[in-house]
C-alpha cells in the first residue's frame, strides 16, 4: 500500500482492507493458489502485476484497468508466433488468441470486456464512445459519463489478468507434459 496508513481515515483503511481481501480471495478462486505474480509477457510483467495490485487496493481504478490491459497484451503476445508486439492492438491480439484456440470462452470474454473498458476510457471521443459493460449498470438507471471507470470495471480487469495467469499455468504444464 502507498501513503501513510496511520494518517488515513478509518473508512479508507476499511475499504483498502476489503479490496485486499477481494483480490486475494478472487485470485485464489481462479488460479487455485495465492497469486503473487504473473510470469508471461517479459521481464517487466511481474513489476506491473505488483503495481496493478497496489493500484486496485488504493482505489486507483482507472490505473488498474490500464495496467491490466497492458499486462494482458504483453502476455498474450508471448503466446502467439504471428503477433506484432509493437503493432498489434489488444483487440487484434485477442482475436488471434481466439483464432488459434489458445484460450477458452471465459478468458476471451474477460479480455474483451477489459479491452472495451480500456478503449472507452483511453480513446474517448465524445458522446459516440461506447460505454463499458459496467457503466450500463448504474444505480440510478442513468448512464454515467463514458470516461467514468469504477471498481467493478477494475475487478473485471483483475479477473482477466487472473484468468491469464490460470491459462499460463496450464500452457506451461502442457509443455512439460509434452517433454515427458
Amino acid at each position: 500500500m502507498t501513503g501513510f496508513p496511520d494518517r488515513e481515515n478509518p473508512q479508507t483503511q476499511r475499504l483498502k482492507r476489503e479490496r485486499k481481501r477481494w483480490f486475494e480471495k478472487r485470485s485464489y478462486e481462479i488460479c487455485g493458489e495465492r497469486l503473487s505474480s504473473i510470469h508471461g509477457g517479459g521481464y517487466e510483467t511481474p513489476n506491473l502485476f505488483t503495481e496493478l495490485r497496489a493500484c486496485y487496493i488504493d482505489g486507483h481504478f482507472i490505473a488498474t484497468v490500464v495496467i491490466g490491459a497492458s499486462i494482458a497484451e504483453q502476455c498474450l503476445v508471448t503466446w502467439l508466433d504471428d503477433a506484432d508486439p509493437t503493432g498489434d492492438t489488444l483487440g487484434a491480439v485477442i482475436d488471434k488468441v481466439e483464432e488459434h484456440e489458445l484460450a477458452d470462452e471465459e478468458l476471451i470474454e474477460s479480455l474483451e470486456t477489459l479491452n472495451e473498458t480500456r478503449n472507452g476510457y483511453v480513446h474517448y471521443r465524445g458522446k459516440e464512445t461506447k460505454p463499458s459493460p459496467n457503466q450500463k449498470r448504474s444505480e440510478n438507471g442513468e448512464r454515467p459519463h463514458p470516461k467514468w471507470v469504477g471498481e467493478e470495471d477494475a475487478k473485471d480487469a483483475l479477473v482477466a489478468v487472473f484468468e491469464i495467469a490460470r491459462f499460463e499455468d496450464k500452457i506451461v504444464g502442457d509443455l512439460f507434459d509434452d517433454l515427458e
